[in-house]
């Protein structure tokens, strides 16, 4: 069964133009998980270790989802984007705000 999840939102600062905030970390549900920029500002989602199968990202709210071709390493979502993680054993994935 696939799982769902809002990341977000968060206490950010914001100091010349560059947004502060915590660096969260996220536990995962079942494969596949999507999770969505519930954020005022964009943020950076890091997947590391575990056994990804795919990492698909989508700007419409879900509609279409794209492969990125990655099985980890860094994604940047805007407010509202979604990535969904495929995976065999959960990664460990953590986000905060740039």
């Amino acid at each position: 069964m696939a799982s769902s999840q809002n990341l977000g939102p968060i206490q950010t600062v914001t100091v010349n133009g560059v947004n502060y905030g915590p660096r969260t970390v996220v536990t995962l549900g079942s494969s596949p998980a999507t999770l969505t920029n519930g954020c005022s500002v964009p943020i950076v989602v890091l997947t590391s270790v575990g056994t990804v199968t795919g990492i698909d990202c989508s700007r419409d709210y879900g509609v279409t989802f794209d492969a990125s071709g990655f099985l980890g390493g860094v994604v940047l979502l805007n407010p509202n984007d979604q990535v969904k993680l495929s995976f065999a054993v959960a990664p460990t994935v953590i986000f905060w705000p740039i």
